[in-house]
């Protein structure tokens, strides 16, 4: 059975041929390294569930057409090392970006240590410093909670004490840095991204149900920006442009390590996103 990223990387590869054959785009060195990579993992999807994302990536092509035009060239991929949320890159007079999804609709996993690094201040600039030392001290004082517990689930009481600590930080020095530097921005595109197109297909076992298309390449922009502290480890944000990210804390292993950082990181989930267009795409 395909793991969750392996059928990811089946359905960008799926994408990418039915884009290439649609509009007689070839594909970049990389892009065409990348679909010999995956070619068993397509193989390995099952027919049914192949021929529906085959079936999705041609509605998609059609619609890219109809709204882009087929003047396009070459298509590329990313790798995963590359900046950005673009998964494929349609090539010609001008580029599109698609970032591409299997049944989630997942944003970023940020690390709550590098907060600093979200809005772009520099790794180790005061602000960066002093972060981290407010969630060393979180650190240390969990440890003392939890004794000789090699597990967070063996110290549940503690460890939410933590992750409620460390979300009171987060929203604090974001409710102090945001508005001092207009970093509002900076926050909401490394959070959502922009200039791209989400393209989320969407299962009912191996038969498609139906695809949605959102525009964050039309995205309305934020200029401020609150962050507010929740219950069981979640961190609102409340952007000016009408748009509610919930980010829930959560540990990213389930050992407690006994120095240096814990780990943790963010789910990060749009709750409300007024302005953005979305088409949807179904099935005939």
């Amino acid at each position: 059975m395909l793991s969750p990223n392996d059928r990811g990387r089946a359905n960008e590869a799926v994408f990418v041929d039915a884009m290439s054959t649609g509009l007689g785009a070839a594909l970049t060195s990389r892009a065409a390294r990348h679909a010999r990579r995956d070619a068993p993992k397509v193989s390995a999807l099952g027919v049914q569930t192949r021929n529906s994302i085959r079936d999705a990536s041609e509605m998609i092509c059609e619609w890219h057409i109809s709204t882009f035009g087929d003047s396009f060239s070459r298509i590329d991929r990313s790798d995963d090392t590359s900046p950005g949320t673009a998964d494929v890159i349609c090539e010609g007079a001008k580029s599109v970006k698609y970032s591409l999804k299997l049944n989630h609709d997942a944003t970023k996993h940020p690390r709550p240590y590098s907060l600093a690094q979200w809005v772009e201040l520099v790794k180790g600039c005061e602000e960066d410093v002093e972060h981290r030392k407010q969630l060393a001290d979180v650190g240390k004082m969990f440890r003392v909670r939890a004794g000789s517990a090699t597990k967070f689930e063996e110290v549940k009481v503690a460890t939410k004490k933590l992750y409620d600590s460390v979300v009171v930080v987060c929203a604090e020095n974001l409710n102090e840095w945001c508005p001092k530097y207009s970093l509002a921005d900076e926050l909401f595109t490394f959070l959502v991204g922009e200039g791209f197109v989400k393209v989320i297909t969407e299962l009912d076992g191996a038969k498609l149900r139906q695809v949605r298309i959102q525009r964050y390449d039309r995205t309305p922009r934020p200029s401020a920006v609150a962050a507010v502290a929740q219950p069981k480890g979640h961190l609102l944000l409340k952007f000016s442009n009408s748009w509610v990210l919930d980010l829930r804390l959560h540990t990213a292993s389930s050992r407690i390590s006994r120095r240096g950082q814990l780990s943790l990181k963010f789910d990060s989930q749009v709750v409300k996103s007024p302005g953005l267009p979305t088409i949807v795409l179904k099935p005939d």
